[in-house]
């Protein structure tokens, strides 16, 4: 009986594309925050040790939440398979409006333009540093 199930389990992962569309997706996703991530880093700091602790906080979560999806992506068709990305995506986000607020260019580098958008996000941003 449990190699029935256990059957049923295995043609329900090999036939399951939807989940494999939503992987490439996060993947995707995850893909262009690390290079929106350089390239902010480029356009503030100099070189790679003046970053703060942050910025290599974020590329670790960055890269082991990557590496965990592309390792357990045969496993996304079950229930809780979103559980652990979502709690990591969450306390990334958490960190990203932290980067918001403590990155600052450095002497002779350019400052982003502020334009309204910008100036409305850094007091949210501020706000969620104090909860």
């Amino acid at each position: 009986m449990s190699s029935h199930n256990l059957g049923e389990i295995i043609d329900k992962a090999g036939s399951n594309s939807h989940n494999d569309n939503r992987i490439d997706d996060i993947l995707r996703i995850l893909t262009m925050l690390e290079k929106a991530l350089n390239r902010l880093m480029r356009r503030c700091y100099y070189s790679r040790n003046q970053y703060p602790q942050i910025v290599l906080d974020v590329e670790d979560m960055l890269y082991e939440l990557r590496t965990w999806v592309q390792g357990y992506k045969n496993f996304s068709f079950l229930a809780g398979f979103s559980l652990l990305p979502g709690l990591t995506i969450k306390n990334l986000a958490d960190m990203i409006e932290t980067l918001m607020v403590e990155c600052r260019p450095l002497r002779g580098k350019k400052e982003v333009k502020k334009n309204n958008g910008f100036k409305s996000r850094r007091p949210f941003a501020n706000q969620l540093i104090l909860c």
